[in-house]
């Protein structure tokens, strides 16, 4: 009866991250868990990292990968991923080739294109701009990594990102490091005890966090 009762239910997975995410990284590490589970279910959602900590407080999703800044709330529990560089975009046809260039200017007029100020991307890139006490406050917020890069592509100004080749590549895009800002940490987050199954998710986006940036 125990057997016949575990066939019925078929683990599943309810993942929540960023869109450039779940498209570019989830697949391979779901193909490595359908080997071992072939019948595991998935469901997915987009959002931001207050969004994703409300998910994960209410059991609506199991995982989340976000980016971090500040502790999670507590009763949720995390484990590094990636650390991510930032980066500052600019149109090919700027004359910006560096970003002392733009620190140096008195007022800098050219748009500043960023996520929410919530997300630990604009945080960090905010805080690295005081420690130079330079005033640059976001003109454009976009609800995504690659959407920062399209806009700065189309000419509507400048952008900071992540440098993730996936994300920044553009051919009328040029990118500046920022070596002397702190990176973006990426990390998995959930609630609870997680079962055997979830244990087995999580040892699988390590794994392949590991393959990406070792």
């Amino acid at each position: 009866m125990r057997t016949k009762l575990q066939r019925g239910r078929a683990p599943q997975l309810r993942i929540g991250a960023s869109e450039w995410l779940l498209r570019n990284h989830l697949p391979p590490v779901w193909q490595r868990l359908q080997k071992q589970h072939p019948q595991a279910q998935l469901a997915l959602r987009t959002g931001l990292q207050p969004q994703m900590e409300t998910w994960l407080k209410e059991r609506q999703i199991d995982l989340a990968v976000v980016s971090l800044e500040n502790r999670p709330a507590s009763r949720l529990h995390t484990a590094p991923l990636l650390r991510l560089p930032l980066v500052l975009l600019v149109n090919k046809e700027s004359k910006i080739k560096s970003a002392e260039q733009v620190w140096a200017q008195d007022r800098i007029t050219e748009p500043l294109i960023s996520l929410p100020v919530t997300e630990a991307l604009s945080r960090l890139f905010q805080k690295g701009l005081r420690r130079r006490k330079v005033d640059w406050p976001p003109a454009v917020e976009t609800s995504s990594y690659e959407l920062i890069t399209w806009f700065v592509a189309n000419g509507y100004g400048m952008g900071v990102n992540v440098n993730l080749k996936a994300i920044v590549s553009h051919p009328k895009v040029r990118v500046i490091p920022l070596p002397e800002f702190d990176p973006v940490e990426v990390v998995v987050m959930w609630s609870g005890q997680p079962s055997a199954f979830l244990q087995t998710v999580l040892a699988e986006i390590q794994a392949y966090a590991r393959q990406i940036q070792p």
